[in-house]
């Protein structure tokens, strides 16, 4: 297997801002289960730093331009309302919270182990409802 076939099934349509909140959470969550380390061994695929590479040219990065979510709310350093950064208590996933070493992205640069964005991803899909995020009205 190789970069191409991870491509189709774990990335199969690039980041962009127009898709619906929860097309963004699901293409997030898509991409970071195709980072699972047995995953990336099964395609024949290396991880270093932030980046994904196949035959030692073909690469992908893990980055705000590689992230639904991020296209879709970033703007400068600002999350803004992305559903992510807001089940996290508005704390970006690049830092960490009280009880976190290291936010989930800078843990899976560190460490290869994406399960900590997984389940902040999957705790975030689980938080909407089929209208969109549920925000707290204030």
């Amino acid at each position: 297997m190789s970069m191409i076939a991870w491509t189709k099934r774990y990335y199969p349509v690039s980041a962009r801002r127009r898709m619906s909140e929860l097309a963004a959470v699901q293409h997030s969550l898509r991409k970071w289960e195709g980072l699972r380390k047995k995953i990336l061994a099964e395609y024949k695929i290396k991880k270093y730093d932030n980046k994904i590479i196949s035959d030692g040219a073909v690469s992908l990065e893990i980055n705000e331009e590689t992230c639904a979510l991020c296209k879709k709310f970033r703007s400068g350093d600002n999350c803004g309302d992305c559903p992510l950064y807001l089940v996290r208590g508005c704390v970006q996933c690049d830092y960490a919270m009280s009880r976190e070493e290291e936010g989930p992205y800078e843990y899976w640069v560190t460490t290869g182990n994406p399960e900590p964005m997984i389940a902040w991803l999957e705790l975030t899909l689980s938080a909407m409802k089929p209208k969109g995020f549920m925000r707290p009205r204030s």
